[in-house]
């Protein structure tokens, strides 16, 4: 076999080995709250002064509900990080 020929036989090789690793089982995804938790997590941030947020989205990894933009009746901003069992929260850093 030729140096010219090599390359793309290794490269269609390594691509047949590789992509069914891309191809298997999707990683786990954030997801947005279903309607009883968009209600729970929404009466939270209404608890904690909030009036009006963006997106609220559980992590991953199950660990921490985000919550981006989410507004105080002053104006200011922050993104917040919830915990997603009882609420309490994890963070709330300004948005600028």
């Amino acid at each position: 076999m030729t140096a010219r020929l090599r390359l793309p036989v290794l490269f269609a090789a390594a691509l047949g080995v590789a992509a069914p690793a891309f191809l298997s089982a999707p990683a786990a995804a954030q997801r947005f709250p279903d309607g009883a938790e968009r209600d729970k997590i929404e009466g939270r941030l209404r608890e904690l002064a909030f009036v009006s947020w963006r997106d609220i989205v559980l992590k991953a990894d199950g660990s921490e509900w985000t919550v981006d933009d989410a507004y105080m009746d002053d104006g200011t901003k922050y993104d917040l990080r919830l915990e997603p069992r009882h609420l309490s929260l994890i963070e709330q850093r300004p948005d600028f």
